[in-house]
Formats: C-alpha cells, structure tokens, sequence
C-alpha cells in the first residue's frame, strides 16, 4: 500500500551532489500517488559546460535522474532501504531541454505487480508546453 500524502516535500540529502529537479509536490492516496516535479536548466550548473558546449542540452539521462529523486522522495525508506529503478520499460526523447528552459516532471506511481515494486508512467514538458520525454520505470525496494 502507498502511503496517503498531500504535501509539498523535498528531502534531496540522498542526492548530493546532483539534485536533479528543484521542486517536488506530491500527492495520492492508498493505491496511487502522483508526482509534480520541476527544474530549471541552468546553463552554469557544473555539469552543463561540457553537455554541448556553445549550445546547452539537458542531459536526458537527468530527466530519468529527476525521475529517480521524486520517486525515491515520495515512497520513502523501507526496512532502511530507498526503492531502486529496476527496469526502464521505455524512454522516449521528444524535445531538447535548453538554457533557461524549466522542466516539468508528472509521474504516476502505482503499486506493481511484484510484493515490493512500483509502476512509474512519467511525461516530462518544456515551459512552451511541449513534451521534452515519455518514460515507463518499473522501482523496486531490494
């Protein structure tokens, strides 16, 4: 069972030294949650210089990492564990994310049909509107 939560929430400590989005809203009830998230793409970041130098890119691998945080900060620990991505059932890349850009990040999370697992069906947008990724995830505790 997923855990009723109506909150905004953002314990990132697991994620240093990348956190991979800037704000998490989470909110559900015993069989679903869904996830709010967004990032602004930075072109100083520390990791953005060499991403296409000249023409900054978010990494799309960050897009599945912001993906990762909300979901490790909305199921939260288990046994002392963190769940884990399992399997990436499908990625898609639509649409570059540039400087200046703010990603939006909607996940819905439901229980899988293992004891511990989850199914992550998540779209990514652009400030413009325009979808930047689509992903499937299957998470797991250990």
């Amino acid at each position: 069972m997923l855990a009723p939560i109506d909150q905004q929430v953002g314990d990132f400590s697991f994620a240093v030294p990348l956190r991979a989005i800037d704000h998490l809203s989470v909110r559900g009830c015993d069989t679903t949650l869904t996830l709010l998230a967004t990032k602004t793409v930075e072109p100083d970041d520390p990791y953005m210089a060499a991403h296409f130098p000249g023409f900054t890119i978010f990494p799309g691998v960050f897009i599945l990492e912001g993906l990762r945080q909300g979901v490790i900060t909305a199921l939260g620990k288990r046994n002392k564990q963190l769940p884990e991505i399992r399997t990436v059932r499908s990625l898609h890349f639509s649409a570059p994310l540039l400087a200046g850009d703010q990603m939006t990040l909607e996940a819905v999370i439901e229980k899988g049909s293992g004891e511990h697992t989850f199914e992550v069906k998540a779209s990514c947008r652009r400030r413009d509107g325009v979808t930047a990724a689509q992903l499937k995830v299957e998470f797991a505790y250990a």
